[in-house]
């Protein structure tokens, strides 16, 4: 998995970025299918309480997810949105499981009728 930070009027300094690659490197664990990460700081110098941005994508080989969060200080704002995107990933691995069983009205039935 490749993980892109960028930034958008902000600093992002070397432990920050590590902590943020920490964080969301997590999230493989609940989908190994995702090949890369691009996390874009953004910074806003006009409002006070809320002043970081953080967005978040997430590309598996067909699927594409993408979160977003803010925060007082960058890290609130990884927090926040690793735990929206580890959310998207979990109810994505629940459909792809679902989606692959033999279950439903068109399925083998496991009993037979003799």
């Amino acid at each position: 998995m490749q993980i892109i930070v960028k930034s958008h009027h902000a600093h992002v300094g070397a432990q920050l970025k590590e902590r943020a690659t920490s964080k969301l490197e997590r999230v493989e664990r609940f989908y190994p299918r995702i090949m890369t990460i691009e996390i874009e700081f953004h910074e806003n110098g006009k409002a006070a309480i809320v002043k970081h941005r953080v967005n978040v994508t997430a590309t598996a080989k067909q699927h594409v997810m993408r979160a977003s969060a803010a925060g007082p200080d960058p890290m609130t704002a990884v927090d926040r949105v690793v735990e929206k995107l580890e959310t998207q990933v979990r109810r994505l691995k629940g459909k792809v499981t679902r989606k692959g069983r033999a279950s439903g009205p068109g399925a083998p039935s496991i009993r037979t009728s003799s």
